[in-house]
Parts: structure tokens; sequence; C-alpha cells
């Protein structure tokens, strides 16, 4: 839970009106934030957000507030419903919001004075996110407004853009400015996460020709966060053991982050070390996989958080798991600042080991109300109403999020 210090975030994604379950557990992904170092805290999100149902901003919002901040809302895109619904017919409505509009939004805030009480800005494909040092520190309204820019250029060319080559050339040039841009900022403890989205389950969503685009990306950021299949695209290795596993971290972080956390992994659990006791299941767990290497010739602290899968479709959980991401990052980065909570993990293990078990708790509950509509194995619910009543169930999982118990499902261990 937040301290009393005032948080106050800005949510930027987005927007769907009624969104129906299209993706299995698990596959979480993490969005993007901006920490300034001030006294009060306040983030900015641009992602997915719909009306009725829990994905983007709507699945962000409430887990924000729960934790202790302050949320403010812009939405990037108004559909009705996903995009890759099952319902019959398969239809949609709403629109994408044009870059020209969210900048005058932003235009707006700047000359009324609302951006710089902003202390995070969550979006969905960069976090900057600083340490809180104490209550002198403040970002500036240069400071937040440069950082947009950036953020603002990678929704526009990479997820606006559709993925394909044509932006390549115009892309890298901005990268470079970017990387300039980045090493003479005013505030050297800003971190930068990247959440590459690629692709899922050995598929592709951009063109083969934008990889190269997202290594060179990679060095503008200290965090990064892939899913398997993106972390095996980026380090041009499959990840099948342990082994293979520490080399794709390792050959990731020579692309430039400090940070790097696989969000899911499918390993066999007899790869593990043996003085690790994996829970048993029905279902074999999937594993979060988490490093750090300080420095470019350091060893890595490599760690795995394992956590139980389960049968169903479920959205909203990489919005929840981004949201709950940043207030557990910060609440760990601030308490290693302070030197308060010793523990012999670092502060990125803490976080995710709370993240995941929030996040897996949430998608329990969901499952259970989803069994009272759709029968195990049967497959993506076509009718909007069983969807609507098929939603994550963020409001009803409230302690969860408060107090995440990491109970004998969820391990953790090194690699």
């Amino acid at each position: 839970m937040a301290d009393e210090r005032n948080r106050r975030v800005l949510t930027i994604q987005s927007h769907v009106v009624s969104q129906p379950l299209t993706r299995t557990c698990n596959s979480f992904r993490l969005v993007h934030a901006i920490h300034f170092p001030m006294h009060s805290c306040m983030l900015h999100r641009l992602v997915s957000k719909q009306v009725s149902g829990y994905c983007g901003n709507k699945a962000a919002t409430f887990p924000l507030q729960t934790l202790g901040y302050e949320v403010d809302v812009m939405n990037t895109v108004e559909f009705s419903n996903h995009t890759g619904t099952r319902l019959r017919p398969v239809s949609w409505g709403g629109r994408r919001v044009p870059a020209e509009e969210l900048k005058d939004l932003f235009d707006g805030m700047e000359k009324n004075g609302l951006v710089d009480d902003y202390t995070h800005l969550l979006t969905g494909k960069y976090v900057f996110l600083s340490v809180y040092v104490n209550s002198e520190l403040s970002g500036s309204r240069e400071d937040f407004y440069a950082i947009y820019g950036r953020i603002h250029w990678c929704r526009s060319e990479s997820a606006c853009g559709v993925g394909d080559g044509r932006r390549a050339q115009t892309a890298q040039s901005k990268i470079d400015n970017l990387a300039a841009t980045c090493s003479v900022s005013s505030h050297s403890r800003f971190r930068s996460v990247c959440d590459p989205v690629m692709g899922d389950d050995g598929e592709l969503y951009v063109s083969n020709e934008v990889v190269p685009l997202y290594r060179q990306i990679m060095r503008l950021a200290d965090v990064v966060t892939p899913n398997q299949f993106e972390a095996e695209t980026l380090a041009s290795t499959s990840i099948t053991s342990i082994a293979t596993a520490h080399q794709a971290l390792s050959l990731i972080h020579d692309l430039g982050p400090t940070y790097v956390v696989i969000t899911t992994v499918s390993l066999p659990i007899h790869h593990l070390n043996p003085s690790v006791s994996i829970s048993s299941s029905p279902t074999p767990p999937l594993f979060c996989l988490g490093s750090h290497r300080a420095t470019p010739i350091a060893t890595p602290r490599q760690f795995f958080v394992s956590f139980p899968t389960y049968p169903g479709y479920f959205t909203g959980t990489g919005d929840l798991f981004s949201a709950l991401l940043v207030a557990r990052l910060t609440e760990a980065l601030e308490e290693e600042e302070a030197g308060a909570g010793a523990s012999d993990l670092s502060p990125l293990a803490r976080a995710v080991l709370k993240v995941v078990a929030s996040v897996s708790q949430v998608v329990k509950r969901t499952r259970e109300r989803q069994k009272n509509f759709v029968a195990e194995g049967e497959g993506k619910p076509g009718e909007a109403e069983i969807v609507r009543r098929c939603e994550l169930q963020v409001v009803q999982g409230k302690k969860e999020i408060e107090n995440p118990v990491v109970g004998a499902d969820i391990t953790f261990g090194m690699l």
C-alpha cells in the first residue's frame, strides 16, 4: 500500500467499450511508467481501455487507486469491443484516436499547468521509471514533455505503424536522437522500461524487417519485459532449458538493458535445481524469469517465479500486471533507497513476486466465476452476454491486490 505521499497517476491508453475474453491466462504484458522523484506521485498511462469489462485503462485504474495512487485517464483508442473477439457476428465500432489529438490534449494540460504534478506515466510501449530519492527533487515540465515525446514516437511509429519496414530508416534516425537525449538527461535516475510487443505463441505481429529495429530500441531501455517468443526473437535463440534461458537473458542484456524480465516462459520442471520444490498441479506451471546485471561485465543475478495456470480465456491480465508492477517496483526501490525492508531479494525480485501473486489470485477468482458460464475445454466464449460475465474479477480481487499472498503454488528460486 502506498504511504501518505500524494501519488497521482495519469493513464493514457485505448478504450474498448466491451472487452471479450480472447487470450489465455498468464500472458502478462508489462506496460510503461514514469516515476518522477517528487513528493507527490501521479501516473500517466497510454494504453487500451474499455467501458464494460476489465482490460486496458480499466484493468489498471482500480488497482493503482487501491494501492494509493490518484489516477487520471486518457484514452488512445475507443472501441466497442476487442477486435480479436469471436462474438457473432464479428464486428466492432469506434476509432483509434489520432496522434495529433493526443498531442493537443498534452498541449492543453501543459498550458494549464497540469503536467507538473505527475509522478508516473504509464503507456503502451515504454516505461520511464525513476527511484524516489527525496521530496526536494521534482520532475520539471520540460522533463515530462521530453519523455512524452519519446513515448509519442514509440506509439505512432511502432504500435500504430502496424510494424512494417517502411518506416525503419526514419525510426532508426529517431532512435539515434533519443539515445543522444538520454545520455544528457538531467535526471540520471530515470529508468526506461520497454515492452517489445512483437508477437506471441510463435507468431510475429510485425514484419521481420522490424525485428532489428526492436533490438536497437533495447539500448534505450533499462528494463525490458518480453514474453518467451519475443525474448527468443530478440536473442535469436530458443528457450528450452535453464541453460538456454541463461543464454537468452545474457544476450538480451548485451543489447543494453540492465534488467530483463521474461514474463511467461514454459520450461521443463526437471531442469530446475533439485533443491527447488515446485508444487504439483494438474497442469504444469509457467515461469516468469528476471535478471539484473549492474554493469556490462558484471555477473547477472537471475531468478524465476513459477505460477499456476488455469484453463479459460482471460483478458486484461497484462494491464493488471503492468499497473501493479508500477506500484510494487516503486515501493521496492524506495525501500531500498531508504534502507528499509531488509531482504536477500533484489527490489526487482520482491516486486515481481508480489505482482505475480496478485495477478494469479485474481485470475483464479475469475476462473471460478467462469465455471458458471463456460465449460472447461469448451473454448472461447461466443456470446456477448457470456463474455460480460467472464470478465477479470478486478474489483472482487481488491484484497488480493492490496495484500498478495505468495502461496505454495508460487515458487521463487535462483536460476
